[in-house]
């Protein structure tokens, strides 16, 4: 269950600001630097889930409901 790369904000929900390359621009607030990069990457964080710590993959559960629901709000 490691999440090596958690997303604090949903590919799905990243991607209406991205370009024709998929990239958008982001500001790291704590290194104060603003770059350009893919909507893979941005709001990456690693080992955002500590196997130690939750017990429930909690990254799988939020995927299935980005899945289903990503559709609708892109109607939207």
């Amino acid at each position: 269950m490691a999440v090596k790369r958690g997303h604090m904000v949903s590919k799905g929900y990243i991607k209406a600001w991205a370009d024709d390359r998929k990239a958008v621009d982001v500001i790291d607030i704590q290194d104060r630097r603003g770059f350009t990069t893919s909507t893979r990457n941005a709001t990456v964080v690693s080992y955002v889930y500590d196997p130690k710590v939750l017990t429930h993959d909690l990254e799988n559960a939020y995927e299935k409901i980005e899945t289903a629901g990503t559709p609708v709000i892109v109607k939207l």
